[in-house]
């Protein structure tokens, strides 16, 4: 789990101006709401696109930063809830 949460961590694309060492680990360090939402489309998660930004939202440390331990314990527990919450 730890290789694909890096793995999507470094979907980063950095804009115009230049980024300090921190500021590049840090957003390595951390899943952002669109490579969330990638890792979810690549791996077909049968969820609308709305509870997963909300869960996202839940989750997230100020709802904009997802380090590796809210994405395995969290993020997995929550979608595999909604996903059982589904089924019944």
């Amino acid at each position: 789990m730890l290789e694909i949460f890096q793995f999507y961590s470094c979907q980063h694309r950095f804009g115009g101006g230049l980024s300090t060492f921190e500021e590049i680990k840090q957003n390595y360090d951390h899943l952002n709401i669109s490579e969330f939402m990638k890792f979810c489309q690549e791996f077909n998660i049968p969820v609308k696109r709305e509870v997963l930004n909300e869960v996202y939202k839940k989750t997230a440390t100020f709802s904009n930063k997802m380090n590796y331990d809210q994405f395995l314990v969290r993020k997995l527990i929550n979608i595999t809830l909604h996903l059982f919450n589904m089924l019944i």
